[in-house]
């Protein structure tokens, strides 16, 4: 601590003593006149010189009182002087505030309450390298503001080290929302980071402006990175036992050249075609994998297996070369958001087949 700082200290400690003194003088000068004979007033009735008088306690009321403005208004100076002083306390009158441009230290926790009207688009604490008002598009407890042209590179910094016994010591950075939306909103924004013309670190996550979330996995400018998520990836994969979801001996078989579309959300029983289970296959889910069997055909011909809603063939995924072909292939398929997938048989008028589905996993 500077020597400024600590001779502001002192003069606060002597001060707040004082107006302690005041405070206890006061109290006993008003319990004195509670106890004694009310005073007659006259306008000519002459001030005591001095305390010697022979009301409670030797002490003039009139006098005391003016001695005791005369100390408040020293301490009032005081701590106005300690305002302007260029330490920054917050609360200058205690020696263990926290001090502006200095390590603080503490024997026990520190805590900020706001107790304030609704915050509004501002956060309670806010720190920054730059001339950076509070305001905040999503306020917060606290708001750290990097960049800006300031002096300071980041927003917010979190390291641990070491394991404690406890599993839940030795986090650098936790968060557990309670009857919250998510544990953390990463705001798409920004290109592509495949794009950038600057150098990244391995370990680096960015949100693109399409909500496309990217991993860096070996620094470099731009670096190697990895689309984990987004609007056209299908997720995770759920390998799931094997179920059957689609027969076409329980129906009609499949001529060449036609398409018909299947749901694949429930499964059936492969000896009735009943109903078994339903969302085997959830909402939401994005893509299958599955198993395709061939049999019974009567001529030539392929399968494609697609998203429901296609109708014009565009690949195969599995191919027969005559009459009484029993083939399977495994493959995989995107999903409607009916959960249906559709077949299309080629080519046109060779023949029939009979085709079954089997999920073996789904995307969501």
């Amino acid at each position: 601590m500077s020597e400024i700082n600590r001779a502001v200290v002192d003069e606060l400690t002597r001060l707040r003593a004082q107006l302690d003194e005041v405070k206890a003088e006061l109290r006993n000068l008003r319990g004195s006149r509670e106890r004694s004979e009310p005073m007659a007033r006259t306008s000519d009735r002459p001030e005591p010189d001095d305390a010697s008088s022979n009301h409670a306690g030797g002490l003039d009321p009139t006098t005391s009182r003016r001695g005791a403005v005369k100390v408040a208004g020293a301490a009032v100076a005081g701590l106005a002087a300690a305002a302007l002083a260029p330490a920054g306390r917050a609360a200058a009158a205690d020696p263990n505030d926290v001090v502006k441009g200095e390590t603080n230290s503490a024997s026990g926790p520190t805590a900020l309450q706001y107790s304030g009207s609704n915050i509004g688009g501002q956060n309670v604490f806010t720190a920054s390298g730059d001339d950076f008002a509070p305001t905040s598009s999503f306020p917060s407890a606290i708001g750290g503001y990097g960049g800006y042209g300031g002096n300071v590179d980041n927003g917010v910094f979190a390291f641990a080290f070491g394991a404690p016994t406890s599993s839940s010591g030795g986090h650098a950075l936790i968060a557990w929302p309670q009857s919250a939306r998510s544990h953390m909103l990463l705001v798409p924004s920004q290109q592509s980071p495949r794009e950038d013309a600057i150098a990244h670190r391995a370990g680096s996550i960015r949100v693109d402006n399409e909500a496309n979330m990217w991993f860096c996995t070996e620094a470099g400018t731009p670096g190697t990175w990895r689309r984990v998520v987004g609007p056209d990836t299908a997720g995770a994969l759920h390998a799931i036992d094997p179920v059957r979801v689609y027969d076409s001996r329980f129906s009609t078989p499949l001529a060449t050249g036609t398409n018909r579309t299947i749901d694949v959300s429930d499964s059936i029983d492969p000896t009735t075609g009943a109903v078994v289970d339903t969302d085997v296959v959830p909402e939401g889910a994005t893509a299958v994998a599955f198993n395709v069997t061939i049999t019974a055909t009567t001529g030539v011909g392929f399968l494609q297996v697609a998203p429901g809603g296609f109708s014009t063939s565009t690949a195969s995924t599995i191919n027969w070369s005559g009459a009484g072909v029993t083939i399977a292939n495994g493959s995989i398929s995107k999903l409607d958001a009916q959960r249906q997938l559709a077949l299309l048989s080629g080519p046109v008028g060779a023949g029939t087949t009979e085709a079954i589905i089997d999920i073996t996993g789904y995307t969501i």
